[in-house]
């Protein structure tokens, strides 16, 4: 990394267990924003800007920086 970027965002809880992941994705039971699907479907990895994401949520136009 170039330079100070400050303090990342956490999510609060524990991660979960890598040999008992939850259906779906791993983050959403502490996810604030995770609806259904999230419980449901893992989702994908995909580019947004120059970094990559596996959230629904992060193609939504309201989570554009």
């Amino acid at each position: 990394l170039d330079g100070d970027v400050g303090a990342m965002p956490t999510i609060p809880g524990l991660p979960p267990l890598i040999g008992a992941l939850p259906p779906g994705c791993p983050f959403a039971p502490r996810c604030e924003v995770a609806d259904e699907r999230c419980s449901i479907e893992e989702p994908p990895m995909r580019w947004r800007g120059q970094h990559m994401a596996a959230c629904f949520r992060a193609m939504l136009p309201e989570a554009a920086p």
